[in-house]
């Protein structure tokens, strides 16, 4: 069974800098569940997900969400109209995962059984998370609040997250563990000459902007 260009482009993207894999989160067809379909798949893919926002503004309440740390590219997002290397894109993706570099079916098949895998253990822990941030969110809006039902609930929330990063972090390893060194290298050659190359694209663009008359 192969995976798609577009996951596998996203796989290669995301790992570049965080050497992880972008999986698709299907759960129920619950709208608010459906809303965090996205958060999942930024967690896994090892890019910045966007913290719920709280329902007031609450001055002083408890902080559930921390500020998302800042890629240094935005691998994963880097290709332009045209894919990886086109224009808009990163020229460093080109070619990633191809000629004698590619992978293999026995690969694709177990980047397929990592990817189920994960879906497997973060799907449960995502349901609750919400569950227990939405409680949370509830608790501290109340005319009385109940500090240590909200010490709890915060507890509860800092643990699974703490479960979802040790998961996403063994998914890296996994990752990387398919690949070959070659692969491995291919990768590790675009995360570090990404930003120079882009940085080159970025003053050329500069350089040709014209001159508007004062």
């Amino acid at each position: 069974m192969k995976l798609s260009p577009k996951y596998l482009l996203s796989i290669s993207g995301a790992l570049a800098l965080t050497f992880t894999s972008t999986v698709t989160f299907a759960l129920a067809q619950d709208a608010e569940v459906q809303d965090r379909e996205i958060e999942v798949d930024m967690i896994m893919a090892g890019l910045p997900a966007s913290p719920m926002p709280p329902a007031l503004p609450i001055p002083g309440a408890i902080a559930i969400d921390t500020a998302p740390e800042q890629p240094v590219i935005a691998w994963g997002r880097s290709h332009g109209p045209s894919g990886p290397g086109g224009p808009g894109g990163c020229p460093a993706m080109r070619g990633l995962f191809s000629g004698e570099h590619a992978l293999t079916d026995d690969q694709y098949e177990k980047l397929y059984s990592l990817k189920n895998s994960m879906l497997d253990k973060v799907g449960p822990k995502m349901v609750e998370l919400h569950s227990l941030e939405r409680q949370l969110k509830d608790a501290i809006t109340r005319a009385d609040i109940d500090s240590k039902k909200a010490a709890d609930l915060k507890g509860k929330i800092t643990s699974l997250k703490s479960d979802l990063s040790s998961i996403k972090i063994d998914n890296q390893i996994a990752f990387m563990e398919i690949l070959t060194a070659d692969q491995r290298k291919d990768m590790r050659q675009a995360m570090v000459k990404g930003p120079l190359m882009m940085m080159g694209k970025m003053g050329h663009s500069r350089h040709k902007m014209p001159h508007r008359p004062r």
